[in-house]
């Protein structure tokens, strides 16, 4: 199994970031709930090269080392807030003005050829993770999606965490948290914040040449 190089603290407030810096690269991730009544916990934001510079306030940084007898593992360096100057982690281009998001309740995913996850007449409030599995498997359906990629399929951004893949563990050997279970047998991974499944609900889309649009409380 491979190693899981989340931060395990959890005496840190909601919203704090991390950065582990391994000899694979550097890994953000962020202290918060996925959705508002489950826990807080350590989700992957984003993913950087070693020579890339993550958006840290460095200026207010908190180091901590993890060790395997005399080498050194991996560095994380915990911080309240991202700098100033850098743009948001994981914003997503097409997000809808306010106007539009008051027409709609719950998670809601329009998609260009006019579908609407959940359908129109669907009653049942669900989650993102729900709504995301279904638009995903809209795509696999519809559209044969699984031909148009690798399995296991990773993002351009990622290393590690795969989007799809024909087992519930990422190509590391680590488990699928939130697994969704996708026509076909494969399995979607929904364990993400809000803007990195729209981030990966956007990438999908456009595998077949579709545009994603985010509705109601995304």
């Amino acid at each position: 199994m491979a190693t899981n190089l989340a931060p395990t603290r959890t005496d840190v407030e909601i919203d704090t970031y991390a950065l582990v810096i391994h000899e694979g690269g550097q890994d953000l991730y962020q202290y918060e709930k996925p959705t508002p009544w489950e826990e807080p916990e350590w989700i992957e934001k984003r993913q950087y090269d070693h020579g890339d510079v993550p958006p840290l306030n460095l200026e207010q940084t908190q180091v901590e080392q993890q060790t395997n007898g005399e080498s050194l593992q991996w560095v994380t360096l915990y911080a309240s807030e991202l700098d100033a100057d850098t743009e948001q982690v994981g914003s997503t281009s097409n997000d809808n003005n306010d106007s539009d998001n008051e027409s709609y309740r719950g998670y809601v995913i329009r998609f260009s050829d006019g579908q609407m996850i959940p359908d129109e007449d669907e009653t049942t409030q669900t989650t993102q993770e729900q709504n995301m599995g279904a638009a995903i498997d809209y795509l696999v359906r519809e559209y044969d999606l699984i031909d148009e990629i690798e399995i296991p399929y990773l993002p351009s951004w990622a290393r590690q965490n795969c989007t799809i893949n024909s087992e519930e563990a990422h190509p590391n050997g680590d488990e699928m948290r939130g697994a969704y279970e996708l026509t076909g047998g494969y399995y979607l991974y929904t364990s993400l914040n809000k803007k990195s499944k729209k981030d990966r609900i956007n990438d999908l889309a456009g595998k077949v040449d579709l545009d994603p649009e985010f509705l109601g409380n995304w």
